[in-house]
């Protein structure tokens, strides 16, 4: 083996073997080339998608403030009480947030969910939740909570 090794090593390499090492390092500067080219055009392109979807967001920022700026200003705690002695609270800070959490029959409180909120029209409201969105009518001092099933809860406006 190491006789193969120095014969290998004595002998002087072929002008054939250099031509195809440097074909192949210019073979790989240009594939180098070429996915930089590749990588900037996407990096352009991801950019100007960028600059479409704040702009759509800033739309829709415009939006919900519009739809929130005329409503009267609703804001308390509304309960729903189950019949296991558990109950909900929503609590409505102002016409853009509020915060959504239980109790149950031990007294403790499970997670409370930061949530945003927006007016349909005058008498029905949405709160989006991380997980989900409930819609309300508004009736008096309760929050009537519905679906596409039909009346799912009413929530009782408290102190």
């Amino acid at each position: 083996m190491a006789q193969q090794l120095e014969h290998e090593i004595s002998q002087p390499r072929k002008a054939g073997t250099l031509a195809a090492i440097s074909s192949y390092f210019i073979q790989v500067e240009l594939m180098i080339q070429v996915n930089l080219l590749i990588f900037s055009v996407v990096f352009f392109l991801v950019g100007c998608k960028d600059d479409k979807i704040k702009e759509n967001s800033s739309k829709y920022d415009e939006a919900l403030s519009s739809t929130t700026m005329y409503k009267p200003k609703l804001s308390g705690k509304w309960e729903r009480r189950y019949p296991n002695k558990d109950k909900s609270i929503i609590e409505i800070k102002d016409t853009a947030s509020a915060l959504v959490y239980s109790f149950n029959s031990s007294g403790k409180v499970s997670d409370t969910l930061f949530s945003t909120m927006g007016f349909f029209n005058d008498t029905t409201i949405w709160i989006s939740v991380p997980t989900a969105r409930f819609d309300f009518r508004i009736k008096g001092d309760t929050l009537i909570e519905f679906d596409k099933m039909g009346i799912q809860g009413k929530f009782i406006k408290v102190k």
